[in-house]
């Protein structure tokens, strides 16, 4: 038997949208009065009578046809009636919800279904939910979809029919799909340990909030990190390899130039470059993508009852996946050179840590601004441009000590560029050479990096919610 005879079918627009829509000539605040009358209609008509869908699916579409991004209305709305108790008004308002945007876009049905509280999902809405899933070929989510049923429901003609389709989905979005219908399973299973409870009680110190956000999603994090490596190497005959190219060819270009420029001699100036070329790429790359990651993932966040902070996350994850495939190409030079690994290599992931918290803490500033003001990415992308220079990469702190640079300069100049002290701690770690500077700079450094994260987490806690609203 096919999935449709065992599954309920979604109304169909042919069913619920008879006639044209209401015309266009309204004013911003008389669609938002009319939008909120045909919601409120719908919910006390699944009050009154709560075994006729139709007619309720159909004012909820007429919603729609003032603005069809209301999905987070929607979501809102249903979880205040959760909140006031109200489960069987909640659960025909979602199934209803679900039915009404299935019409416009089948995707952004399957989102907001998702995203509901799971006590306003009821078993017809699972089985909508299942249906729409497997006719978009994400089968993954549909079968635990179809493990959430009850026992008795749960029959095995339906997980035969799921078997029988072919899971041709394999994306970004069907990753997200499954782990938000693993979350319900979860739940319904026993297994989720009261996390829907912490989220909404929330935390008060946001700085602390980014990390438990990064815990309780960790396992869809590092899904999604994986489909990004795999998306950014798909159909690439050389695949991973690039990663080891790209740093190689970078290393070459600069060491040719301090050839062509006669520079003083410097030991290991190869993998010296090659150090500071990979883990300025790595701030780089995560301060642009992080600059980004609202406008980026605008989509999934208007429809995803997610974290926005989880976006940024799996930026920060994938550039430092690439540094890791990256940092490869230093095991070559370090045999040429015949470097042997000492205690030292320890403050290598220390020091990547604290230009990770560095990074986090400028991007959670400039994605808000860049969200009101697009210019803000194209000004990232100047600076990383000009701080390249302007950072020791290509070059060590030792060149322009008492030589370049005055000493009254010089220490302004480590002051205002704590990158510059993290990239001096990874390249003496792992060549193995004498820290150049006073550790006096390290603590300032530190001071500034863990400052910087702060004020830029109170500042993107208070400020996320409006900046959705300019994307």
């Amino acid at each position: 038997m096919e999935l449709i005879a065992i599954i309920e079918k979604p109304i169909m627009t042919s069913e619920i949208m008879g006639g044209n829509s209401l015309g266009h000539g309204h004013s911003f605040v008389s669609d938002n009065r009319t939008i909120r009358k045909y919601l409120s209609n719908a919910e006390d008509l699944a009050k009154k009578n709560p075994e006729h869908l139709k007619p309720i699916t159909e004012l909820i579409v007429n919603a729609l046809n003032h603005d069809e991004k209301i999905q987070q209305n929607l979501i809102l709305h249903v979880e205040k009636l959760v909140e006031k108790e109200d489960y069987m008004t909640a659960c025909i308002f979602a199934n209803c919800a679900v039915r009404a945007i299935s019409t416009k876009n089948k995707k952004e049905a399957i989102f907001v279904g998702l995203s509901l509280p799971d006590s306003a999902i009821d078993e017809k809405l699972y089985r909508v939910l299942i249906n729409l899933t497997s006719k978009l070929g994400y089968i993954d989510a549909a079968r635990n979809l179809v493990a959430c049923l009850d026992g008795k429901n749960n029959d095995g003609k339906l997980i035969k029919s799921l078997d029988s389709i072919k899971n041709n989905k394999s994306s970004r979005l069907s990753y997200v799909y499954e782990k938000l219908s693993l979350k319900h399973l979860e739940m319904k299973t026993g297994k989720k340990e009261n996390q829907d409870l912490n989220q909404r009680s929330g935390v008060k110190f946001p700085p602390v909030e980014v990390a438990i956000i990064a815990w309780q999603h960790r396992q869809l994090l590092r899904g999604m990190v994986a489909r990004d490596l795999k998306m950014k190497y798909h159909k690439s005959i050389l695949g991973y390899f690039w990663a080891l190219i790209e740093p190689l060819a970078m290393t070459f270009t600069f060491l040719l130039i301090h050839e062509i420029l006669r520079s003083p001699a410097e030991p290991y100036r190869p993998l010296s470059i090659m150090i500071g070329i990979l883990h300025y790429s790595f701030f780089a790359m995560t301060f642009k993508r992080g600059t980004l990651f609202l406008e980026s993932n605008v989509r999934l966040i208007q429809k995803v009852s997610l974290p926005k902070e989880v976006f940024l996350l799996s930026n920060v994850g994938f550039t430092f996946m690439t540094l890791l495939l990256n940092t490869l190409a230093l095991i070559p030079l370090m045999i040429y050179y015949e470097l042997m690994p000492t205690y030292r290599l320890l403050l290598v992931p220390v020091a990547i840590f604290c230009i990770t918290i560095l990074v986090l803490g400028l991007s959670m500033f400039t994605s808000i601004l860049h969200a009101k003001l697009r210019d803000m990415g194209q000004i990232v992308n100047v600076f990383t441009k000009v701080a390249f220079y302007f950072t020791p990469v290509f070059y060590s702190l030792d060149m322009i000590i008492d030589s370049r640079i005055p000493a009254e300069y010089f220490h302004a100049y480590l002051i205002a560029n704590p990158l510059a002290v993290y990239l001096s701690i990874i390249r003496t770690s792992i060549l193995d050479t004498t820290f150049p500077i006073s550790t006096d700079y390290v603590i300032i450094a530190l001071v500034e990096t863990f400052v910087i994260y702060i004020l830029g987490s109170y500042y993107y806690h208070r400020k996320k919610d409006q900046a959705v609203k300019y994307l």
